[in-house]
């Protein structure tokens, strides 16, 4: 089924607008100095975003298979994030708490950010079960 575009779009800007507050509120307390824990939550809830927002971009032309190519997407951007964050760190000097080691910090936050898709997969599979909201409309082949 393709889900209704309007509808969709809100749930998209609802789930980016979660993620930069979120976002903005460790950043505004300096949380990663005092919880360097809190990179989870951020890469978790920048995961839905990406997800739900790459789903709502897939749907607009009702590209089959929206779901593999949603995860194949969130993962191609946390890949490039994390490269970016490492590139950034050779020409800007963070303090030591905001420093990454690619491997180990990288992969677990690509990691968090995929799961972090596939939650924004199911919480789209629940809306669309559990409501009337979206009112999908009939699509061959299309996905949720």
């Amino acid at each position: 089924m393709a889900w209704n575009r309007d509808k969709l779009f809100v749930i998209s800007l609802i789930s980016v607008i979660v993620f930069l507050l979120v976002e903005l509120t460790i950043r505004i307390y300096n949380l990663y100095k005092e919880l360097p824990l809190v990179d989870v939550p951020s890469h978790l809830f920048a995961g839905i975003a990406l997800g739900i927002g790459i789903y709502w971009i897939l749907n607009i032309e009702h590209i089959p298979k929206r779901q593999g190519l949603t995860m194949t997407f969130t993962l191609a951007g946390a890949l490039i994030w994390e490269v970016l964050e490492t590139l950034e760190e050779l020409v800007v000097e963070n303090p030591p708490y905001l420093q990454d080691i690619f491997f180990w910090d990288g992969f677990f936050d690509i990691v968090v950010t995929v799961l972090g898709g596939s939650l924004g997969l199911l919480i789209l599979y629940l809306i669309s079960k559990k409501t009337k909201i979206l009112h999908p409309a009939k699509c061959k082949n299309c996905g949720l």
